[in-house]
């Protein structure tokens, strides 16, 4: 679990959370205003099943994830 809000709540039930920091980008902001004000922005999720989860957030967490949205399903 992460936490984009504040700081990650301690270890619970077995599960472990991290705090997520990300570093503004204006122009990468504008750009994408930009493509969601003209209608162009797509966004090209890439659906897993569950099970596959811890190997998603080390995609996500090393930079593998290519820029895609990874979406988990219960499938």
């Amino acid at each position: 679990m992460t936490s984009l809000t504040s700081d990650a709540p301690p270890q619970e039930r077995g599960i472990t959370s991290w705090d997520l920091y990300i570093e503004p980008n204006a122009a990468q902001l504008a750009q994408l205003a930009e493509q969601a004000a003209a209608g162009t922005l797509r966004l090209a999720p890439e659906p897993l099943p569950l099970s596959e989860g811890p190997a998603a957030f080390a995609r996500v967490t090393t930079g593998r994830a290519g820029g895609k949205k990874i979406v988990l399903t219960r499938a």
